[in-house]
């Protein structure tokens, strides 16, 4: 991504019709490009605060095709560099 240009929160380039539909919990903002080590403590701190699950950690993988399958699925769509919309 190119940071020199301007930034609208929620949409993608710049057709117009790709605004974020939906809410969010929390923004935050560097002026700078983060280190390992504070995008980490970044991290820890949105799993401490919103309880979530800590996904850095090691997990057990997907066992059966179906399960791989799904995961792959779930890779691909997420990676697609668009919103994923989930019923």
């Amino acid at each position: 991504r190119r940071l020199d240009t301007p930034w609208v929160i929620g949409q993608q380039g710049n057709i117009d019709g790709e605004f974020w539909k939906g809410d969010l919990a929390c923004i935050i903002a560097f002026d700078r490009q983060l280190s390992s080590e504070h995008r980490s403590e970044v991290q820890k701190s949105l799993i401490k605060r919103y309880q979530l699950a800590d996904l850095s950690k090691p997990g057990n993988p997907p066992k059966s095709p179906a399960q791989r399958a799904i995961a792959s699925l779930c890779l691909v769509l997420f990676n697609s560099n668009e919103f994923a919309y989930i019923d």
